[in-house]
């Protein structure tokens, strides 16, 4: 009985996993997809290129849990006005809560994420000012006693850049990266450049 229940778990968590590598996999050939078939936006496109983020903000587990500091580094390509890929590397440095009433020390640990994104973007006429949603699929890392859990997770997440000068902005980045048992939680202030 208990083997059984063990079982469906494993297959039930296997599920999960492989439903949302697959709705990854669909949003990022349906991207691919319509920027080929739109030829007269790519006739006019000033935006496709590399882009790369760098920046720090908040970070937490499970979004209130373990609060601290989040460093993000992000490069990705912009293929068009309204869609781009990315590659994003987090390291997360966050107080350790779970202490005993009488020992009220707050210990730091490190944890991190790094994620594949599509990023779905807003442009405004102007090209100043864009706002985006991400989606994709990555791994979290967190110490776990005397070693490192590393779990997939599903980023999701929101943004926007606004853009002093042709190539460069400064934005927000808002994002939480799902996993089987909660996530990491980011808001994070970025330099943005387009290369």
């Amino acid at each position: 009985m208990y083997q059984s229940q063990i079982s469906n778990k494993k297959e039930a968590r296997a599920s999960i996993a492989l439903r949302f590598i697959s709705a990854i996999v669909f949003f990022v050939m349906m991207g691919l997809g319509l920027s080929s078939f739109s030829q007269d936006a790519q006739a006019q496109d000033t935006t496709s290129g590399w882009e790369l983020n760098v920046g720090a903000g908040f970070g937490s587990w499970a979004v209130i849990y373990n609060p601290g500091v989040a460093f993000m580094v992000s490069a990705g390509y912009r293929f068009n006005d309204w869609f781009s890929l990315n590659l994003e590397q987090s390291v997360y440095v966050l107080s350790d809560e779970k202490y005993d009433k009488r020992d009220k020390r707050n210990d730091l640990f490190a944890a991190g994420d790094t994620t594949l994104t599509t990023k779905f973007i807003w442009l405004n006429d102007a090209r100043d000012f864009e706002l985006y949603f991400k989606v994709g699929a990555g791994i979290v890392y967190v110490p776990d006693n005397n070693s490192t859990s590393v779990l997939w997770s599903i980023p999701t997440g929101i943004g926007g850049n606004y853009y002093f000068t042709e190539k460069l902005g400064l934005g927000l980045d808002v994002q939480y990266n799902w996993t089987l048992l909660e996530g990491m939680f980011k808001a994070v202030l970025h330099l943005a450049v387009r290369l």
